[in-house]
């Protein structure tokens, strides 16, 4: 690998009398995928391995490998089709957490030596690996331990060099971003330690191409510093000892791999035990050693789902006395202060409600993206196991209203619809859709003053006299659930009075003229697509109440089996086959255990009985849907987002890996997908159905490209 096969071969020599040319041989008569290769600028054929991926990457990278690091990266180069498809976020994570199982094994052996520094024996493997009982003592000594850390840098450094000095020259710059970023998230001086641990005049210049292609500013200063006299007398000294390259350049990497020989065989293994948590302040000591151990756990150590404990214990039961609490202790509403006080009080308010006015207005290009919040907060919601989780909307000429049969509000999501950005599903490994503490503000974009009622709770958030009440919740009377029921109610549809534990008002401003009216606001319910239950996790019926034409149309998920998966739409039922995979998430996300993704292929089925594919463009939903991006079929995953909602983050790591994922579920998907029912006594039947969902070349684009 990595070798030139011209030169490898001999190929001018013994084959070309014969065969031509190597280049025009292997583009006219090699047709196997074994033999991949790739020619560089200056003429070169260089063989990559056809077979790598991105865990065989970051297996290598792990066993202290830097040659065949450097062939996973350009092989993996070259079987994306280049940077601009290459996930680069995903291979720049991988470089991060390999290069933090080298420093905390690095940190477990010289905790050994300090312990008893006549003693030099190889560890046990229960002493091997940081697992998450010695993690947080080796993070508490790491700002002692210099020692480490003044040994770690050279080590990681010479093992970037070494990998870049296998790479042909035009690709060292796509690999040194990856590996510079992986070290950079724990030295922060990396570049300049690289710098300092280049010992061959190669090399340096090599740091001096990729510096000036990507803007290192060290790599490329010692460039102009090495055009000058003093520089090149300093490196003419230097040569004696830059002559004898195999008694030194490979120094670091035989350090590094007695380092890694700590590290268990197996991937999953070495992940599990020695990927440190975030929360227990390690990686930021790495790179500030000075800070004190105190001042940088304790940022990492609050829990945030913790804060509002004492407020629960003690007042939940009394919801008029948490509201006045929030407003005292949040807002500074005291009766008791000073007029002064009071002046500097209003002008912060009204910053923040300037502030979060521009963030509810701008934060969705759609108005009617504030339903689909609703759906996600209704599906997040906790309901009895005898209930079917319902969503209920009733439009009214003066409002929306929408109840929903969850158990109801408590203190802390109340005040957590006091705050920004301070949502109580944060933290949670799965199941939760929303994250980000600020959808509910969405509302604001048809009502000034939405109402919350729900187990004792009677609020709302007014920003007609104000725009602090975005967030200031301010007391109001029960609103009558009866009529609301009765309005929702029909004869064939009779609802249970004692299920709606939750209303929310959404009164419509009195001055329709800023482009909402009736018809707009009906035209929004058009977005509740019967596909919105398919990825729900708890909520099967949503329900929609016209009463200015007196409609009713009900939305119900029903599973049927062998991956068939029904909605039923007023008299109409629409058809997906779901298949789903569920995948191990710790090593790109140690909060997560584990993840599902899934691919729904939309059909319609005949009077007998037979599926017939649906060829329409079809949404990516992460649980709800974002937009088409030309794929025939839907794809499903928990895909980290923008706040608005409205997109995949293209530059996150954790979508570049879920995107990864998706091709072999594909390919598994066409199996079952033959084996339905309505296909096993026609094979051929069913093999064609399947194929019509993939793509043309040139349908697809954005991020899914």
């Amino acid at each position: 690998m990595l070798a030139d096969l011209n030169l490898w071969s001999h190929w001018d020599l013994v084959f070309a009398p014969s065969l031509g040319p190597i280049m025009e041989w292997l583009l006219n008569e090699v047709n196997a995928k074994e033999l991949l290769c790739l020619a560089t600028k200056d003429g070169k054929i260089i063989r990559v391995d056809h077979s790598s991926t991105i865990d065989s990457y970051l297996k290598v990278f792990i066993e202290g490998s830097s040659f065949e690091t450097a062939v996973k990266l350009l092989s993996l180069y070259v079987l994306y089709g280049g940077e601009q498809h290459v996930p680069l976020s995903l291979l720049k994570c991988h470089a991060r957490q390999a290069f933090e199982v080298m420093i905390n094994n690095l940190m477990e052996m010289e905790l050994q030596e300090d312990q008893n520094p006549f003693v030099h024996k190889k560890p046990s493997h229960s002493q091997r690996t940081v697992g998450k009982s010695t993690s947080g003592n080796l993070t508490n000594n790491l700002h002692k331990n210099t020692r480490a850390i003044n040994k770690v840098i050279p080590v990681a450094s010479t093992f970037i060099l070494d990998c870049l000095s296998y790479l042909p020259l035009e690709f060292c710059s796509f690999a040194a971003d990856v590996l510079l970023a992986g070290l950079q998230y724990f030295v922060k001086d990396a570049s300049s330690a690289i710098l300092t641990a280049c010992n061959q005049i190669e090399q340096r210049l090599m740091l001096h191409e990729v510096g000036i292609s990507l803007g290192i500013v060290e790599w490329a200063n010692d460039y102009y510093s090495f055009r000058s006299s003093v520089a090149a007398e300093t490196l003419s000294s230097r040569s004696s000892f830059s002559s004898f390259p195999n008694s030194e350049s490979n120094t670091g990497a035989k350090i590094m791999q007695d380092i890694l020989n700590q590290v268990p065989s197996s991937l999953g293994e070495t992940m599990d035990s020695n990927v440190v948590d975030r929360h227990d302040g390690y990686t930021k000591l790495v790179s500030c050693t000075a800070d004190s151990a105190e001042g940088t756990f304790d940022d990492f150590a609050v829990n945030p789902g913790q804060r509002f404990c004492v407020h629960d214990n003690h007042i939940d039961y009394d919801p008029a006395g948490v509201i006045e609490s929030i407003r005292r202790e949040e807002f500074g509403l005291d009766q008791n202060l000073s007029v002064d006080e009071n002046r500097m009080l209003e002008k912060q308010h009204a910053r923040l409600g300037r502030a979060l006015h521009c963030l509810s207005q701008e934060l969705y290009s759609q108005d009617s993206h504030f339903l689909l919040e609703l759906v996600q907060n209704a599906d997040d919601n906790i309901y009895q196991e005898n209930v079917e989780p319902t969503l209920t909307f009733i439009l009214l000429e003066t409002g929306i209203i929408v109840l929903n049969n969850e158990q109801g509000f408590s203190a802390k999501n109340i005040r957590a619809l006091c705050d920004v950005g301070n949502s109580t599903k944060k933290g949670q490994n799965a199941g939760y859709i929303g994250k980000k503490g600020i959808g509910f503000k969405s509302v604001f974009r048809v009502t000034d003053a939405p109402e919350i009622h729900s187990n004792g709770f009677h609020l709302k958030f007014d920003i007609t006299e104000g725009q602090i009440g975005f967030v200031l919740p301010t007391l109001v009377p029960p609103c009558n659930i009866d009529l609301y029921t009765r309005l929702a109610s029909a004869d064939t549809d009779q609802l249970n009075r004692n299920s709606w534990n939750t209303c929310i008002v959404l009164p419509f401003r009195s001055n329709m003229s800023e482009g909402l009216s009736v018809n707009n606001i009906v035209s929004m319910f058009s977005d509740l697509h019967p596909s919105l239950l398919l990825f729900l996790h708890r909520l099967q019926c949503i329900k929609f109440r016209n009463i200015l034409d007196d409609s009713l149309i009900v939305m119900r998920k029903e599973v049927v089996g062998d991956g068939i998966v029904k909605v039923s739409f007023g008299n109409e039922k629409m058809t997906w086959f779901v298949v789903s995979q569920e995948l191990q998430a710790h090593v790109i996300r140690p909060d997560v255990q584990t993840t599902e993704i899934s691919i729904a292929f939309t059909l319609q089925e005949t009077a007998d009985g037979e599926l017939v594919p649906i060829l329409n463009q079809q949404p990516v939903f992460a649980f709800l849907p974002l937009r088409t991006y030309g794929l025939k079929f839907i794809l499903q995953g928990d895909f980290i987002l923008p706040s608005s909602r409205e997109e995949v983050d293209g530059n996150s790591p954790w979508n570049q890996w879920l995107l990864s994922e998706f091709p072999g579920l594909f390919v598994g998907a066409e199996r079952s997908f033959c084996d339905l029912p309505c296909f096993r006594g026609s094979p051929g039947k069913a093999v064609a159905a399947f194929l019509s969902f993939i793509p043309l070349v040139g349908e697809v684009h954005g991020f899914f490209f």
